[in-house]
């Protein structure tokens, strides 16, 4: 529920300080998407209180809205919940749903989709706990934390998003995590990342794990991002 509250809250702010959005597109449903994008993490839940993560969330959440009379016509809607914790557009692109939408409605559901998929990412990415849950999350995995994947690193640079399967050792997590900044959509985003100092956090914990390419990673997002 916390994420959810202070997802809505970044979305708020985001709405109301772009002139884009607001001449252009539906608040209150923006701010429905904020509150609704997690629907289904609550069934990820087991009986012992512990997530399940062989379950994906986001169709569970579609799933659940679907079967609502409140929800069940909202077509655009449904897309954004189904698709949010996508890696890829394309996935909904090639959606029923989506296809059916008029021309004008397919180009509202892609800015909407790319909207809540921003806002998720940089509610996880200003948690104070954050970073510290993948320390915890890869140490336990007994790897060689100060090895990382070569062709991670070569895909980051390329502007590419990184498969969450090839994280091997906690360097490959974060970059992992810094492959996400490059899946951001809006100059709101990249402020937001570059005001909570995210990569300096980033860059510290690489620093502690020697990771010989640090330099050419931040040179990297100060060029393409200015962070």
């Amino acid at each position: 529920m916390r994420h959810t509250y202070w997802v809505r809250q970044i979305g708020k702010n985001f709405i109301l300080n772009s002139k884009q959005i607001k001449n252009n597109f539906d608040l209150d449903r923006l701010e429905a998407l904020c509150l609704l994008h997690d629907t289904g993490r609550f069934y990820k839940i087991n009986s012992v209180g512990k997530l399940v993560d062989n379950w994906d969330h986001a169709i569970i959440g579609y799933n659940i809205l679907k079967q609502d009379k409140t929800y069940n016509k909202q077509s655009k809607l449904l897309l954004w919940v189904k698709y949010h914790n996508a890696i890829s557009n394309l996935a909904m692109k090639k959606d029923k749903l989506f296809i059916d939408l008029k021309k004008d409605g397919r180009k509202k559901a892609l800015f909407y989709l790319k909207f809540i998929k921003d806002i998720d990412k940089l509610q996880n990415f200003s948690r104070n706990n954050f970073i510290s849950d993948l320390d915890e999350v890869m140490l336990s995995m007994s790897k060689k934390t100060w090895e990382y994947t070569k062709s991670n690193l070569k895909d980051l640079l390329n502007w590419k998003i990184l498969s969450s399967k090839k994280q091997n050792t906690l360097i490959d997590r974060y970059l992992f995590i810094l492959g996400r900044i490059n899946d951001l959509n809006f100059d709101f985003s990249i402020n937001y990342v570059k005001n909570i100092n995210f990569l300096s956090k980033i860059m510290i914990k690489l620093n502690k794990l020697n990771f010989e390419e640090i330099e050419l990673v931040e040179k990297y997002f100060n060029k393409e991002y200015g962070l």
